[in-house]
């Protein structure tokens, strides 16, 4: 029983020291498409979305097909409603929970005010 015990909290130890967590935030940019100064109207408040994804041993369990940075963009301007054709002042943000052997977790995090073009 006590050797039992001994192996449980060498097997939590392990687990606590290679479990971590970081998070950085992306590019910022000022537009998602080109637009003369003041030629666009704000529609809404801003607008996020996010898509999560996980690797075990090595293998995408989420989809990861496709680019997720657009698919991001095309949920924030759906959100937004009110004719929203762009995205102004928005910035991309990763989160990574790092779970040892087992994997890593991934949130991606996109947030913009929508805008409408003249």
């Amino acid at each position: 029983m006590k050797k039992a015990i001994q192996a449980l909290a060498v097997a939590v130890a392990a687990a606590v020291v290679l479990t971590g967590c970081m998070s950085f935030p992306g590019t910022i940019q000022d537009k998602t498409k080109p637009m003369e100064p003041n030629g666009y109207t704000v529609v809404g408040p801003q607008v996020q979305s996010q898509h999560w994804s996980w690797v075990l041993l090595g293998i995408p369990i989420s989809d990861v097909s496709g680019s997720l940075s657009q698919e991001m963009y095309k949920s924030c301007l759906e959100k937004a409603g009110n004719g929203a054709d762009a995205l102004i002042e928005y910035s991309m943000d990763t989160t990574f929970i790092v779970l040892g052997p087992l994997g890593t977790i991934t949130r991606q995090t996109m947030t913009g005010t929508p805008v409408k073009t003249k």
